[in-house]
């Protein structure tokens, strides 16, 4: 090897692999990082793939990066095919972004939606998951088209709605925290992953400078959808709730 990347043979060939072509080092590496990442290939053998045909000097420009590149393109075609929804599968958190988690599952990366990382309102991933965690996820959906994997972290928790009956009915007081204010209502947390609507028709003008992103209100559960993940409510001691 040299500063520049390493010599190999291929195909009885010379070769020639530049250090920008070597899998693991990246610009602005440090250069007795470089020297011994590239030490510690002497005498390995490598997968590469052909870049160019230097018929001056006779021998082959290589790529480590573009094989690997290929391999895992196939290796992704491979486990894509064989994928089905409600697979499980472990993983990797390798990226947290705004909407969501991306997961390396070995062979290609899957997105866990932000909606699916856990069953209470998430306000930000970073919040539940980080970078380099093991998790277990479920294959949700599969498009297989566009080569893209949808997961859910929170199908393999326990749902809230099992039991949701056991701690809500219609008519029952409760306290709740406005986690949302939306153009036809304010969505309310109401504790252990589950959250409520409180419909703007359930809101009297006196108590709409109550509905603030972060108050916390006294309500009464209207409705209990446990098949649809529905939770109706009024405001507590309402004018609309006196007039039904």
């Amino acid at each position: 090897f040299n500063r520049g990347g390493i010599i190999v043979t291929y195909l009885d060939l010379p070769g020639f692999v530049p250090a920008s072509h070597v899998v693991g080092i990246s610009r602005g590496i440090a250069e007795a990082k470089r020297r011994e990442l590239l030490e510690s290939m002497v005498g390995k053998d490598i997968d590469v793939r052909v870049i160019e045909v230097d018929r001056q000097r006779h021998r082959l420009v290589l790529s480590q990066r573009a094989a690997q590149r290929s391999i895992r393109a196939k290796q992704k075609d491979k486990l894509i095919g064989e994928l089905y929804e409600g697979q499980v599968l472990d993983g990797t958190i390798i990226n947290v972004r705004d909407f969501g988690a991306f997961v390396d599952l070995g062979a290609a990366d899957g997105l866990v939606h932000v909606s699916e990382l856990a069953w209470q309102q998430v306000d930000h991933p970073k919040n539940i998951v980080e970078p380099g965690e093991e998790v277990k996820v479920m294959v949700i959906k599969i498009d297989r088209k566009r080569q893209r994997i949808g997961l859910s972290i929170k199908q393999l928790l326990p749902s809230p709605w099992d039991s949701v009956e056991e701690r809500l009915a219609p008519g029952q007081a409760i306290v709740g925290k406005i986690t949302r204010v939306l153009d036809f209502g304010a969505f309310i947390d109401l504790g252990e992953g589950i959250e409520g609507l409180l419909h703007n028709s359930q809101i009297s003008e006196e108590a709409d400078s109550d509905i603030v992103v972060g108050n916390e209100i006294s309500l009464k559960v209207v409705s209990l959808d446990v098949q649809r993940h529905r939770v109706s409510l009024s405001l507590a001691n309402s004018h609309t709730d006196n007039q039904e």
